[in-house]
């Protein structure tokens, strides 16, 4: 659970503009997501999935690729009722808005909304990445 407040923390102060702050928070995240991925038995993929944004976050955009990448292959979480992850669309339309590519966030914003239609993060992501690719 602290993996993902930190990890939320580090977000927010990405959309407020304090790079300090989310740097800061990012790598608080990643302490605690690979303390988690150390014991992760069942979610695997869940945590390496936050690992991705907490990295981006943290200004590691080379390693956010390509441990997104690595987690396209990845086995789905055991309990996981989808037939892909998730949690790795959102992460990787949130990686494309980080990495400053509007037009392919808004794409995973609508393919997300396509496939999960209420899920709010592809919602809210559309409705937001509309408005900055124009």
């Amino acid at each position: 659970m602290l993996a993902v407040v930190l990890g939320l923390l580090a977000l927010a102060y990405y959309h407020y503009g304090d790079t300090a702050k989310q740097t800061e928070y990012a790598e608080l995240t990643l302490e605690e997501v690979n303390k988690k991925l150390s014991e992760a038995r069942l979610n695997h993929l869940l945590y390496k999935t936050r690992k991705v944004r907490a990295l981006i976050l943290a200004g590691r955009k080379r390693e956010a690729f390509e441990l997104a990448e690595e987690c396209r292959t990845h086995d789905l979480c055991d309990h996981c009722p989808y037939h892909r992850c998730k949690d790795l669309d959102i992460i990787e339309m949130e990686l494309n808005e980080i990495s400053g590519n509007m037009s392919k966030a808004l794409e995973s914003a609508l393919a997300g909304r396509e496939d999960w239609p209420d899920e709010e993060e592809f919602v809210i992501g559309v409705n937001m990445y509309k408005k900055k690719v124009k």
